[in-house]
């Protein structure tokens, strides 16, 4: 089979083909509820019942009988929410057995979606089982990345799992100069990419990355340092955390 072929073959490319693969994600996660001792029974109804409300969405939309070439369909799972996709890519580097190894993703439209609710700390450790500070303490040091903040508090989507033990880099991007840089960072004052992770002997602290057309510049961070900053720039409305993206189920 040709490349094209394969790609065609192995892809979502149909109204019945997404409906589908939504319902068999659906049933997938009923399967790793009852293994999941992370999760718990009342994340996984509200999954259930998020895949029911996508599906129905899409069964309400027209869409096309059949695609161009190089086009297919996407659920994409993240905190914030499900969403299906129409994408088209370039570039393709595909296996026999239908896996994608390599390619360019060029065009996206959205077309059907299901926020996430966003929870209170209270609401969210209740779901969790956990203390509310125990929350607050993850927010604080870093540790939940896609909590936003709302007043003087925060929200946290409801699809977002708990943080285990030890340290997960993260990377964030700004397109727009910030105000209000925590003292000691004014270089993240003008727009940049910023990747945080941890030195490779743990008691030796942190470092940041920092790139700026293209120029990187690496810093020094201690554990203090690091959770400031982190705190800083989730609470942030024009920081963006690339870390916290969408998995996509082709």
């Amino acid at each position: 089979m040709t490349t094209q072929e394969l790609f065609n073959s192995s892809r979502v490319r149909s109204k019945e083909a997404l409906l589908q693969k939504i319902e068999d994600l659906r049933l997938s996660a009923r399967q790793r509820s009852g293994r999941d001792s992370f999760r718990p029974a009342s994340y996984y109804a509200r999954l259930d019942e998020m895949f029911l409300e996508l599906k129905e969405k899409v069964e309400k939309k027209h869409l096309f009988l059949t695609l161009e070439d190089w086009w297919c369909y996407a659920v994409r799972i993240g905190s914030a929410g499900m969403k299906v996709t129409l994408d088209y890519y370039s570039d393709v580097k595909i296996l026999p057995s239908g896996e994608m190894v390599s390619a360019k993703t060029e065009s996206g439209f959205e077309v059907a979606a299901v926020a996430a609710r966003e929870l209170t700390v209270e609401e969210y450790a209740d779901l969790f089982r956990v203390d509310h500070a125990t929350v607050r303490q993850w927010i604080r040091r870093g540790k939940i990345r896609t909590a936003v903040k709302a007043g003087t508090d925060w929200r946290i989507p409801e699809l977002t799992s708990p943080p285990r033990r030890g340290y997960t880099p993260g990377c964030y991007r700004w397109e727009e100069p910030l105000a209000g840089v925590p003292e000691g960072f004014e270089m993240l004052t003008a727009p940049a990419a910023v990747y945080i992770g941890q030195k490779e002997r743990k008691g030796d602290g942190f470092f940041m990355e920092v790139s700026r057309n293209g120029r990187p510049e690496v810093f020094d961070l201690s554990h203090a340092q690091r959770a400031v900053l982190e705190c800083w720039l989730i609470g942030n409305p024009s920081v963006r955390c690339t870390t916290e993206g969408y998995t996509e189920y082709l």
